[in-house]
């Protein structure tokens, strides 16, 4: 199953985002945003790819939208708060839009609700909301 998703910044900026695979495709591709540096875009990359690459302008120049921050449990998140859940780099299960396990690279892909980093302006007040959900 794949997720597909509408993207905004408060910059103006607009794009679409597509996360996981086809049944058809099950194990054989495996779509994760990334930013584009060098064409500051959001494009989508398969992560079984052996060549990680911009489709739009080819460059290697990437960043994957995965949050770097780690989830913990509900009571331990709201007894911290959100100040110190952002300094300590903790994030809720419910900040997060999707979760996408990768079973030949055996890790999850986690993409946040908002708070992203948008490729065009850099700052993270990129945030997406669920289009469609395509098998």
């Amino acid at each position: 199953m794949g997720t597909g998703f509408k993207v905004h910044c408060t910059c103006g900026y607009l794009g679409t985002a597509d996360v996981g695979s086809t049944r058809a495709m099950l194990n054989k591709e495996d779509w994760f945003p990334f930013r584009c540096n060098q064409c500051k875009k959001l494009v989508d990359v398969d992560l079984l790819s052996n060549n990680m690459i911009c489709p739009d302008c080819k460059s290697a120049d990437l960043t994957s939208c995965e949050t770097t921050t780690k989830r913990c449990r509900d009571w331990l998140g709201k007894l911290l708060g959100p100040r110190l859940r952002q300094r300590f780099g903790l994030h809720l299960r419910d900040d997060e839009i999707q979760e996408n396990y990768c079973w030949q690279l055996k890790k999850s892909f986690i993409l946040m609700r908002e708070g992203n980093i948008c490729p065009q302006c850099k700052q993270p007040n990129m945030r997406y909301v669920l289009d469609c959900m395509f098998d």
